[in-house]
């Protein structure tokens, strides 16, 4: 499946204020990612040198569907079932899809948190591939079919682990993130290729 034909999919069911493709600018394709919360210390974090077919899903607004309020009378909200990350890179690369899951932290959190939200986004977006499917006919990928990657970018450093051991963490769980810490600065950079 084409990052194309996913864009497609996510538009026929979701709000198209979510769905975005990348901006064009001196020959690169970016992504400029806003913090929804305007007490944050980092408000944009722009993602550069992004394949063309690339589109952005912003979950950020996930919590407040109704969706989610139908799921919150039915279902135990302790596990942090209702939690999501901020945003979804769906990437089309020589390598094939790249789903990237995107949270942005300028505060302190808790990695137990950090983990809930990704695995929340996970369950959101197998539930969005199952309604495409039974609604509308469409075959889906599971994520499980599909290249994942989890990011943390925050306002922190992280520690820095040892070389060798990097080489050998499973960015593509949700208890494995890779944690990008940018400083301080209110926008950062950050290249495409050092997310996947």
């Amino acid at each position: 499946m084409r990052a194309i034909e996913l864009l497609d999919s996510y538009e026929m069911i979701c709000d198209k204020s979510l769905v975005s493709g990348p901006d064009y600018s001196d020959g690169r394709y970016s992504f400029s990612l806003k913090e929804a919360d305007k007490a944050a210390k980092i408000r944009e974090v722009t993602i550069y040198d992004v394949p063309p077919n690339t589109l952005l899903l912003s979950m950020q607004k996930y919590e407040n569907l109704k969706l989610g309020n139908y799921l919150k009378s039915i279902l135990k909200a302790e596990l942090g079932i209702f939690m999501s990350c901020d945003f979804l890179l769906i990437s089309e690369t020589k390598k094939g899809l790249f789903l990237t899951f995107i949270e942005l932290k300028s505060r302190e959190f808790s990695n137990s948190d950090v983990k809930k939200q990704f695995k929340g986004a996970s369950c959101f977006i197998e539930y969005c591939h199952a309604i495409i499917e039974y609604f509308l006919g469409r075959p889906m990928p599971k994520l499980s079919a599909m290249e994942t990657r989890y990011v943390l970018i925050s306002g922190r450093t992280p520690r820095k682990r040892p070389t060798k051991y990097e080489k050998y963490v499973n960015l593509s769980s949700p208890d494995n993130y890779y944690h990008h810490g940018v400083g301080n600065a209110n926008a950062s950079f950050v290249p495409f290729g050092k997310l996947i």
